[in-house]
């Protein structure tokens, strides 16, 4: 006896050698396109599998699947599709390809305490690296009274001085400074931003306070890939705020 399976859209066409054909109803899908025949006997009983095309085969992906998978993608000149990391008092966007390198020891106090002699202090609240190691985001915050004792109680970045009159305390020695801004968020808080250049560096800062603390949110890079990241560090650090 022999009896033919056809896979149809509607399902199984059941095709017996001596009976009506009939239909059971179950879809399948195949991934492939053309007819396939698969064989199967036991005992005598002979069964043929035969696998028919099928229209969902060949559906493509709805375009409102592709546009939301697209949207699920940071893009690279697109502050606001990267991923946004809040440490303690700030919220600061990282560019696409950059990686949290920040160390255990270095992470923020209350988060991975040490005692006794290995106490030390923190360096950074943030850093992310990009993938080569050359390309850097990273936030560091002190106290203000490191600065200066007077500034002990200070509640915003103006409570230091002027943009320009403050400048050196961000940047390191032999720097040389190439632009000075003064930002005021929608917040009322104010941020001084400044970018200068260190030997082979290129960097942005965005500098701000409150309740007695400093905020440094910095991007650098080597001076020879500017022109082509600078923009992607730049909107880095313009997205440092404090919470």
């Amino acid at each position: 006896m022999g009896t033919i399976i056809a896979l149809t859209p509607s399902g199984f066409l059941c095709r017996d050698t001596k009976r009506d054909p009939c239909v059971c109803p179950m879809s399948v899908h195949s991934p492939h396109h053309a007819a396939q025949s698969v064989r199967l006997s036991r005992r005598g009983f002979g069964v043929q599998l035969v696998l028919l095309p099928s229209p969902w085969m060949q559906m493509p992906m709805p375009a409102a699947a592709l546009e939301q998978e697209e949207l699920n993608i940071p893009k690279k000149n697109d502050p606001n599709s990267w991923d946004e990391y809040q440490g303690d008092g700030f919220g600061v966007k990282i560019p696409p390809g950059f990686e949290d390198t920040l160390e255990p020891d270095e992470f923020p106090i209350g988060e991975v305490p040490l005692y006794g002699n290995r106490a030390k202090p923190k360096v950074f609240a943030a850093r992310f690296a990009s993938r080569d190691g050359e390309e850097f985001v990273s936030v560091v915050i002190r106290r203000a009274s490191q600065l200066k004792a007077t500034f002990f109680e200070a509640k915003s970045i103006k409570d230091l001085g002027k943009v320009d009159d403050i400048a050196k305390l961000f940047l390191p020695v032999g720097a040389r400074l190439t632009a000075a801004s003064s930002v005021t968020s929608e917040a009322q808080r104010v941020y001084y931003l400044y970018e200068y250049l260190a030997g082979s560096k290129h960097v942005v800062v965005s500098a701000a306070a409150q309740s007695g603390r400093i905020f440094v949110a910095a991007a650098t890079a080597p001076q020879s890939r500017w022109k082509k990241d600078g923009r992607l560090l730049s909107s880095a650090a313009a997205s440092f705020y404090l919470l």
